[in-house]
């Protein structure tokens, strides 16, 4: 075998490593975009089952029973109290919403998060009327995808 003979075998040899190393990347990006996935998913879990908890944790749960059985003896302060709990509500389900968007997480995430702020703004006043201040300071296409889905599903649960 010639010089020439040695060089055509050493150039295959070359393409089929770039070709076996391109093939390893492709898995090992696959294998990465599946872990973060994983991880963003629980960290979504672990913060809406912290959020759940609270509600039954500490005083926001009298103050949503009483929310629902008398809306009108709330005091400023208990309103306040129970909009900023749906304020931290609805920032989880933006970035639930952002990170569906960004295809960090399945598309059911995004619709539970609609779900659920579409039951507390059909269910308490005070959710309607925090629904309405926040929708202004939020991405409007998260504020769109909420009121779309208030206007598909006007009773939620």
């Amino acid at each position: 075998m010639n010089l020439s003979g040695v060089a055509d075998i050493a150039d295959l040899l070359a393409a089929i490593g770039v070709i076996a190393s391109l093939l390893y990347v492709g898995y090992q990006v696959k294998e990465t975009r599946k872990a973060v996935r994983a991880a963003t998913a629980q960290a979504r879990t672990d913060l809406g089952v912290q959020l759940i908890s609270t509600r039954f944790t500490s005083d926001i749960a009298e103050l949503l029973v009483k929310s629902e059985d008398n809306p009108q003896a709330l005091t400023k302060a208990e309103k306040f109290k129970l909009r900023s709990f749906f304020t931290a509500h609805i920032r989880h389900g933006q970035n639930l919403f952002y990170q569906q968007k960004e295809g960090l997480l399945d598309e059911y995430f995004s619709y539970g998060v609609a779900r659920t702020t579409a039951y507390w703004i059909q269910k308490y006043p005070w959710a309607a009327e925090e629904w309405l201040d926040a929708q202004t300071i939020v991405a409007p296409e998260f504020a769109e995808f909420i009121n779309g889905y208030l206007e598909q599903n006007p009773e939620n649960m």
